[in-house]
């Protein structure tokens, strides 16, 4: 997308290579021959016959994981995929069998709205991304020491969990598996926090007989 790189496929790996020449860099094995694709931001899409669908694999490299999946039974096959919509959508083609192009139905399909947490470099915000989350996740806060990101999830009937993943130090960005730190606060998605330079999280909960708009520190 910045005009610097070239993606390809050679069996059974994706590949990207500078247009200035060079070595090719691997982005992910076991990528089947791809049924059309395109490359938007940090985000390579996939048309592919195995997994049956569109699978997405990080610009800087990762495994393919599928995004869009069709119905392999009725031998459907997705064609050319694309985001669209600010990567909130993907326009493809879908194909049933051997019926003709012409008969083919292009399809926008509207991507899950479930947050997650990234991380991007500053000033340089499309070097990179790195996905934090592994379930869903929202309001980030980094720990007085940087070494470790909090962020929470959940609501409802079961309350709120804290969640906090450990950044290892070095030059590139590392994050350990997030662990459940909290779980059962009271309160809702608006609920605010903030990380004290001791670790201990500080939460405004709503208070014992009063209404919910009023809060306390937890």
């Amino acid at each position: 997308p910045d005009g610097q790189w070239v993606a390809f496929w050679s069996e059974p790996e994706l590949k990207k290579v500078p247009i200035a020449g060079g070595t090719p860099v691997t982005l992910a094995a076991g990528v089947s021959n791809p049924l059309g694709g395109s490359w938007t931001g940090d985000r390579i899409l996939l048309g592919q016959g195995s997994p049956r669908g569109i699978v997405e694999v990080p610009a800087n490299g990762g495994a393919a994981k599928l995004l869009v999946g069709v119905d392999e039974s009725k031998n459907e096959l997705a064609y050319g995929p694309q985001l669209i919509a600010g990567g909130r959508a993907v326009l493809f083609t879908l194909r049933t069998g051997q019926q003709p192009w012409d008969e083919s139905l292009v399809v926008v399909h509207e991507l899950a709205g479930r947050n997650e947490v990234y991380v991007r470099p500053f000033p340089d915000v499309d070097r990179g991304r790195w996905q934090v989350s592994t379930d869903g996740g929202w309001m980030p806060r980094w720990a007085k020491n940087g070494r470790e990101l909090i962020f929470r999830r959940g609501a409802g009937n079961l309350g709120l969990e804290f969640w906090a993943s450990a950044i290892q130090p070095g030059t590139s960005f590392v994050a350990s598996t997030p662990i459940q730190i909290a779980a059962g606060v009271p309160g809702n998605k608006s609920n605010a926090y903030d990380v004290a330079a001791d670790g201990r999280l500080l939460v405004t909960v709503p208070a014992a007989g009063t209404d919910a708009e009023a809060s306390r520190a937890r």
